[in-house]
């Protein structure tokens, strides 16, 4: 038997996956092998016949699978800083290369809550607006603008919000539900409140929105190439997950 080795992930942007539950692991496994499935070798690499499915032992190839996806090649390959980049491009997201990670992946999670209000009507805005913390919203003053700044001021409206997000693109690639878990820096009380949330009228209004907006950002054609199919849904799904593990 060789011996095992610790997982490397080589892009430190990725070194989260490291650090995912199976389940979490899961989703990108899937988007990988379903979405990309003419071309993907994630189910072919002999390490993960071998391990599968404990994917966090081969979460160092699920990592090198996104970049070659989000290369669009297998020989020149980009650093997920730039995957992130072109990801935020193709859906009209706010950039700046010399911003954070982190915060460029927010704008691109803001981009995805912008495309799910469109999606709703003014009943269903107040609704939301009044769970994740906005009581004084009428259906005069709902817009998208007090939406995202709850959003973006990070806190609970922020973990609620996100956790829709990830649970949404969980649940349309596993076909289940899905709960999206605040993580240990996020602490016990965001976790509840994400739980409690995940049980309201509102989240049940804001998944079917965003579930419509993944779903036409990821199978768009004028996204230029199947790659977007996968790169799109991992990249949100990463950017949600990091968000929960911070506790923002």
């Amino acid at each position: 038997m060789p011996i095992e080795l610790p997982t490397h992930i080589e892009d430190a942007d990725l070194q989260l996956l490291a650090d995912m539950s199976n389940d979490e692991l899961e989703v990108l496994v899937r988007i990988i092998v379903d979405k990309g499935k003419l071309t993907e070798r994630l189910t072919s690499n002999k390490k993960v016949k071998r391990l599968y499915p404990n994917h966090q032992r081969y979460a160092d190839v699920i990592a090198k699978e996104l970049i070659a996806f989000g290369s669009h090649t297998f020989f020149f390959k980009k650093n997920y800083r730039e995957i992130v980049l072109d990801v935020c491009d193709k859906l009209g997201a706010s950039t700046n290369k010399l911003q954070k990670l982190e915060t460029l992946e927010k704008n691109l999670l803001s981009k995805v809550l912008e495309r799910s209000w469109a999606g709703m009507s003014d009943e269903e805005r107040l609704d939301l607006l009044n769970s994740v913390g906005d009581k004084t919203a009428s259906i005069s003053s709902a817009s998208f603008g007090v939406l995202k700044d709850l959003f973006m001021a990070g806190g609970k409206p922020t973990v609620l919000l996100t956790s829709s997000i990830v649970g949404s693109i969980g649940e349309s690639i596993l076909g289940s539900t899905f709960t999206a878990i605040a993580g240990s820096t996020g602490g016990a009380l965001l976790l509840e409140s994400a739980t409690e949330f995940a049980a309201t009228r509102a989240a049940s209004l804001l998944t079917g929105p965003i579930g419509i907006a993944l779903t036409t950002a990821f199978t768009l054609k004028t996204l230029g190439g199947p790659a977007y199919r996968v790169t799109v849904p991992a990249v949100i799904y990463i950017a949600g997950v990091r968000m929960l593990r911070d506790g923002s």
